[in-house]
């Protein structure tokens, strides 16, 4: 499953991620390139602030998202997780996360239940 830039729009991202779970088979993979909220308090306050403008003008895509403890918590492991400031995307929303998760062979019990 790839997903580019999506995981910002879906009304409900980890429902949303548990379900790419679901369709995957053991060891599928799950490629990802999304942007994702600053580390910066400064950065996080501003993307806050800017964010309900930013969901009518960019079709309902959210500054605000922190996907990567998403994809762990519906049980992926990262095989890849690259976490840094692209120079291609404007500021506030310019902190990108691009990697592989990958669906384990033998999944934990605990993983992959609704919260």
């Amino acid at each position: 499953v790839v997903s580019t830039l999506t995981m910002c729009t879906v009304s409900d991202m980890q429902n949303a991620i548990r379900e790419i779970y679901r369709v995957l088979t053991p060891n599928g993979k799950f490629f990802f390139f999304e942007h994702i909220i600053a580390k910066s308090r400064f950065t996080r306050t501003i993307q806050r602030l800017a964010d309900p403008v930013q969901n009518v003008v960019a079709c309902g895509c959210s500054l605000c998202r922190d996907t990567a403890p998403a994809i762990k918590k519906a049980g992926f492991t990262f095989e890849q997780l690259h976490d840094y400031h692209s120079k291609a995307i404007i500021w506030p929303g310019n902190r990108i996360i691009r990697g592989i998760a990958v669906k384990p062979t033998n999944p934990h019990p605990s993983q992959n239940k609704s919260s």
